[in-house]
């Protein structure tokens, strides 16, 4: 991993503010429902970005790269530690819970959420060999998006539930008797995806170009299948 040539004068410690309003009901006298809004920010989160990119302009090429940074001909590639970027969660949640009576218990989770920052993997340009991490580094709000750790929908069930078989009196009670049945059920939506283009489009050298549409990525007929092309 290479770690930061520079730190900006105004790094700060980074710093999170959790909020959240619930209301219980017991609908019946083993039923119970818990509905929550749960929410969250994290501000001043640690981040790099690319210092000294080169600037774009008429005759810009790869050869060129280092002439055109903006600290040229001093200095070329200059990653930097900083404190500005953003991060936000915001999610309902909805529990069902079934205390055991009549040999059967459940609880129901669901929760409808968004997460959204302008930080990788919450800060996973630390953890890469890259240290650049945002497509224009002055522009934060460009990366704004879904969260690496994003799911809309998730749902969570799990029961146990007592068959009462035999009595636990007699030797065929203590063999048969007291078996219980359980599971857990999770079903989730899956994570944001983005592509990086895998070239520098932009000749800034900052290497966080992701690459545009343009056609209909929906099309009915075209293959699934990933393609080493």
């Amino acid at each position: 991993m290479r770690m930061p040539k520079s730190f900006d004068p105004g790094v700060r410690n980074p710093y999170m503010q959790n909020y959240s309003l619930s209301i219980q009901h017991q609908v019946l006298p083993n039923l119970m429902v818990d509905v929550a809004y749960v929410g969250n920010v994290g501000r001043k989160l640690i981040d790099f970005r690319e210092f000294n990119p080169a600037v774009f302009g008429p005759a810009a090429t790869l050869a060129n790269t280092n002439q055109r940074r903006r600290l040229a001909p001093v200095y070329d590639s200059i990653g930097q530690l900083y404190s500005d970027d953003n991060s936000s969660y915001n999610g309902l949640q909805i529990q069902v819970n079934r205390r055991f009576s009549r040999g059967l218990t459940f609880t129901i989770a669901y929760t409808y959420s968004k997460a959204i920052d302008e930080v990788r993997s919450g800060g996973a340009a630390l953890a890469t060999v890259d240290q650049h991490g945002a497509q224009d580094p002055f522009n934060r709000r460009g990366d704004r998006g879904l969260n690496d750790f994003d799911r809309r929908h998730r749902w969570v069930s799990s029961f146990l539930h007592e068959f009462p078989f035999f009595g636990q009196k007699d030797l065929a009670g203590r063999l048969l008797g007291g078996w219980e049945l359980g599971g857990i059920l999770t079903l989730q939506t899956g994570a944001p995806f983005s592509r990086l283009a895998g070239r520098d489009n932009s000749l800034t050298a900052v290497g966080y170009d992701r690459p545009d549409v343009v056609g209909d990525p929906k099309l009915p007929g075209r293959p699934r299948a990933w393609s080493s092309a």
